[in-house]
Formats: C-alpha cells, sequence, structure tokens
C-alpha cells in the first residue's frame, strides 16, 4: 500500500462523512459485545480500489451510521 488516494485522503481527514465511489462493500460483521446497549450493532467493512484501503463504517442498533473510520486491523506491508 502506497498510501491513501485522494478520495480516501478526504475521508480519513473528516473531509466527508460518505463512501466514495471507488469504494467496495466486503460484508457486515455483527459486533461482539455484553450488554443490552450494544445489541443489533455492526460494522460494514469496504475496501478502496484505488488504493487497498480498509474502512469501516458502523451502524448502532437503530441503524444509525457513525460514518467512515480507518480499519485498525489494517495489515500495512
Amino acid at each position: 500500500m502506497n498510501g491513501l488516494c485522494p478520495h480516501c485522503h478526504a475521508l480519513a481527514n473528516g473531509g466527508r462523512v460518505e463512501a466514495h465511489p471507488r469504494l467496495m462493500y466486503r460484508g457486515v460483521q455483527q459486533v461482539d459485545a455484553t450488554g443490552p446497549e450494544h445489541a443489533g450493532r455492526h460494522h460494514a467493512h469496504f475496501s478502496c480500489s484505488a488504493c487497498g484501503t480498509l474502512w469501516i463504517r458502523s451502524y448502532d442498533r437503530w441503524g444509525a451510521a457513525y460514518g467512515m473510520q480507518l480499519n485498525p486491523n489494517q495489515i500495512k506491508l
């Protein structure tokens, strides 16, 4: 990975809250957490076709999105 493309750079700096056109949807993961406050929370996973950066969009149990954030489990080579 050679860094962020201009679109991902805008996301990382908080310039955009929505995904850009080169992000590809990779699936949903339910949040493993105990307690009723975490029930129904999930993460949608995306990857950028231009630069390979991995992103997560978190949702609460009512489906409200928290915006895009970098995937903390990203492997950098």
